[in-house]
C-alpha cells in the first residue's frame, strides 16, 4: 500500500519536470570577412509564455574558441528576442556580433534603437555595447543562421555555404537580411515602450 507521503511525491514530480528548461544546440561554420572559419556552438534555451503549441526562445547562448596562441573560450547569452546576425572581426582582430531586437521586451531592454541593431564588442574577457558608429561599416551580411528551424539544425552540424543559402532564402524584412545604417521611417511595429 502506497504512503499518502509518496503519493504527493509523485503528484509534484510532472510540476518539477515542466520548470526545467528545454535546449536544442548545434554547430555552426561561421565565415568571417578573411576567409577564417569557426566552429560557434549555438544553444536556444527555451521558456517563458507562449502561445498554444509555441516554444518561445527564453535566451541565446553562443560560444567558441578564438583562434589565438591561448585558445580563448568566448561565450555570450542574450535574450531569446535579440535575433544574432554576425559574429566577425574588426580590423583590429577584436570580435564583434550584431543582432536585431526581434521582441518588443528585448527592444526595450536595449533602448528601442533605429536602426533596430544591437551590437557587442569582445574586450578584456567580456561583450560590450557598442554603438553603430564603433562597428565596422564592411561587416553587412549575416553570417550566423538566420533560420534556426530544425530542418536546418536538426542535423548538429550547418556548414557556412549552407548557412548563406539560408539566409539568401529567407523570408525577412531587409533589415534581418543585412546591417542597415540608416534609420527607418517606422519602428512602431517592434514594440517600443520609449
Amino acid at each position: 500500500m502506497l504512503r499518502l507521503s509518496t503519493i504527493a511525491l509523485l503528484g509534484l514530480l510532472p510540476i518539477g519536470a515542466a520548470c526545467s528548461q528545454p535546449t536544442s544546440t548545434w554547430k555552426e561554420e561561421v565565415l568571417l570577412h578573411d576567409g577564417t572559419r569557426l566552429v560557434v556552438t549555438r544553444t536556444r534555451i527555451f521558456g517563458g509564455l507562449g502561445e498554444p503549441g509555441q516554444h518561445p526562445v527564453a535566451k541565446w547562448r553562443l560560444s567558441f574558441t578564438a583562434p589565438d596562441k591561448q585558445r580563448t573560450q568566448i561565450k555570450l547569452e542574450v535574450p531569446g528576442g535579440v535575433h544574432l546576425m554576425i559574429l566577425d572581426r574588426d580590423s583590429s582582430g577584436v570580435f564583434v556580433v550584431a543582432g536585431s531586437p526581434r521582441r518588443g521586451d528585448a527592444y526595450n531592454d536595449y533602448g528601442c534603437p533605429n536602426p533596430p541593431y544591437v551590437f557587442l564588442k569582445y574586450l578584456e574577457g567580456r561583450w560590450q555595447a557598442i554603438d553603430l558608429a564603433a562597428f565596422p561599416s564592411d561587416l553587412v551580411k549575416p553570417n550566423l543562421l538566420g533560420d534556426t528551424r530544425e530542418e536546418y539544425v536538426g542535423g548538429g552540424y550547418v556548414r557556412a555555404e549552407q548557412i548563406a543559402e539560408a539566409n539568401a532564402d529567407m523570408q525577412t524584412d531587409d533589415y534581418a537580411k543585412a546591417v542597415l545604417r540608416t534609420p527607418l521611417k517606422s519602428v512602431r511595429g517592434f514594440g517600443c515602450m520609449k
